[in-house]
């Protein structure tokens, strides 16, 4: 017996005369591992006798058929097994090389709940199906999880083909985890969910993606408009790595523009955490962009005032202007990286030159509803941003400090990167943040005296604009215990 999780090898020899494979659909399969199977034999059974169908990195069962021409899975009857252990039966369990076609339809899901990883291949190996179709009985009105379906097994150097026209649109009530999904169509087929958990909305398995030029087609169109008006996002707990795959091209910022209009009016009042909002891997190199197609993004319409972390939000995507949803109630507490236009991100190597400027285009930001009083990490908040000119600040930054060394970089306002920042922006800067000899108990806010002691900390400015200022100007953040530099 291979080496397998005791978890799964209990499943399978506990159902293990129900798993009833028919030699006929496994018989050119089997041929070529030159192993017979006789009708009626136990999964585990068929296990043993055919060492290579568990492959050397399985988690059982783990079938491979490697470079064989079977155009059907073989029909194991899952009917006898409790629902909630079918998917863990297939975790990982198909590894096909290259089929002309694999089609699956001989196992009802209907009564299935968990598909984690189902159909999954393993790590280390980017070989799949060419041409995948799913039949009616792939029904997922029960799936409570499908995160990682078919993960590493959607693959291949050619164009994959992913068929689904026969597969039913049901009302997936209960379906709660579509992260890792690698069949961004498959969501054409869903509709009443109420998702805790989603990611990587438009990313397909592909193992080199350079076959894609761009995420933004005329079927994401399709796929984004039906997830943003039939999924409900209303106890989704994150953005994480949500727009991601090729970034738009200056040639398609007309999809892009739908899907954000789209995506703008969504039920996002649980999200508590960002990261990676737009998490595109490059950028394809395409006609320069415009100024007219730089999108002024706007998240003023989102209920996001839960957020606490906001890390990463816009990386290889033009956007010119950003203005943030309302946040009153200080529950924001990481900005770390928020705004960071210079973090290299996979495949930025590729980019063409005008694709690199706009990653760092952005001119405008503004943080005016932001309730900073309890924020204690800016580290790198707007690195990278070259081309800033207007910033409208949040207010209260530094409250909450406690921290008793100076200077710290996770308290600092580093705005070093621009040369173009406007005397008005670091004036905005200087008379929202909060006065830290307050924070540190130096005196009251009725300005009687304490017994702390200042703990300084910094805004960093470039040279150039540092000249455009005055000392009464400085003056102000000194005052308030911000050193300027």
């Amino acid at each position: 017996m291979p080496k397998i999780p005791s978890d799964t090898y209990e499943l399978v020899h506990k159902y293990a005369d129900d798993l009833v494979i028919q030699r006929q659909n496994l018989e050119d399969a089997l041929r070529y591992q030159n192993a017979e199977v006789s009708e009626g034999e136990g999964m585990v059974t068929m296990i043993n006798k055919v060492p290579s169908l568990t492959g050397a990195h399985a988690s059982l069962p783990y079938i491979s058929f490697a470079r064989s021409s079977i155009n059907e899975l073989p029909n194991i009857n899952f009917n006898a097994i409790p629902a909630k252990d079918r998917g863990k039966i297939f975790r990982q369990a198909i590894n096909i090389g290259y089929p002309n076609q694999l089609y699956i339809n001989t196992i009802n899901y209907y009564d299935v709940e968990d598909l984690e990883y189902a159909f999954g291949g393993p790590d280390g190996y980017p070989y799949g199906y060419i041409n995948l179709k799913l039949g009616p009985m792939f029904n997922l009105t029960n799936a409570t999880t499908i995160r990682g379906l078919f993960y590493k097994n959607i693959t291949g150097h050619q164009t994959v083909s992913v068929d689904l026209s026969e597969v039913p649109v049901v009302s997936a009530k209960k379906l709660k985890d579509l992260r890792n999904v690698r069949i961004p169509n498959l969501f054409l087929k869903l509709k009443d969910v109420k998702m805790e958990y989603m990611d990587e909305l438009f990313k397909l398995n592909i193992y080199n993606d350079s076959y894609i030029n761009t995420a933004y087609t005329d079927e994401s169109v399709e796929i984004a408009l039906h997830v943003f008006k039939n999924f409900d996002f209303s106890e989704l707990k994150e953005f994480k790595n949500f727009f991601c795959g090729k970034g738009p091209t200056a040639e398609c910022m007309d999809k892009f523009n739908i899907i954000m209009d789209a995506f703008l009016h969504i039920n996002t009042h649980s999200v508590q955490k960002i990261e990676k909002l737009f998490a595109h891997n490059t950028s394809p190199a395409g006609g320069a962009f415009t100024e007219e197609q730089y999108y002024d993004l706007d998240f003023s319409t989102l209920d996001l005032n839960s957020v606490q972390t906001v890390n990463y939000l816009i990386l290889v995507v033009p956007i010119k202007s950003v203005k943030t949803w309302d946040s009153p109630d200080g529950n924001l507490k990481d900005l770390s990286y928020c705004f960071d236009r210079n973090v290299a991100v996979y495949g930025s190597s590729q980019e063409a030159t005008d694709v690199k400027e706009c990653r760092k285009y952005i001119k405008y930001i503004d943080l005016s509803t932001w309730n900073l009083c309890n924020v204690k990490n800016l580290y790198n908040m707007f690195s990278g941003n070259t081309l800033l000119e207007h910033l409208s600040f949040g207010y209260d930054l530094g409250k909450s400090y406690t921290y008793t060394s100076s200077n710290s970089s996770s308290y600092s306002v580093d705005l070093s990167f621009t040369n173009v920042l406007t005397r008005e922006s670091v004036l905005d800067i200087f008379n929202k943040v909060y006065d830290l000899n307050i924070s540190y108990g130096v005196y009251d806010e009725e300005g009687n005296p304490g017994t702390g002691t200042l703990a300084t900390q910094k805004i960093n400015l470039h040279d150039d604009v540092i000249a455009k200022l005055t000392p009464e100007d400085i003056a102000i953040a000194t005052n308030k215990g911000w050193n300027v530099s």
